[in-house]
């Protein structure tokens, strides 16, 4: 909502996805099947997810020794991966801190 808030353009292609959705019914519902029907408002939500992700970081323990870019992790040893720091790589997302909804692939 925040940064629908702040993206009115954007927030109103969403209104007008919902309200084609929505032209022909009795009611203003959406259901779990409309999802699908709504692709612009989905990459919203999974944008709005990346830039403000709600999960700081997931911790895993190895099952096997790994090479971690030249370090040998041993078995058993705990991994933190750091949401925050994959969600805003500018190597991977171009304006990584900015609200810019796109189809990922």
């Amino acid at each position: 909502m925040y940064s629908l808030a702040q993206h009115p353009d954007i927030q109103a292609t969403c209104h007008e996805e919902i309200d084609e959705l929505l032209r022909f019914r009795e009611t203003d519902d959406i259901l779990w099947e409309d999802l699908s029907h709504l692709p612009y408002l989905s990459m919203c939500i999974k944008e709005a997810l990346r830039l403000h992700s709600p999960v700081p970081f997931i911790q895993r323990q190895l099952t096997q020794d790994t090479d971690l870019d030249g370090f040998l992790a041993p078995k058993g040893m705990l991994v933190n991966i750091f949401l925050y720091n994959i969600h805003h790589n500018p190597t991977v997302w171009e304006d990584s801190l900015e609200f810019s909804p796109r189809e990922i692939h």
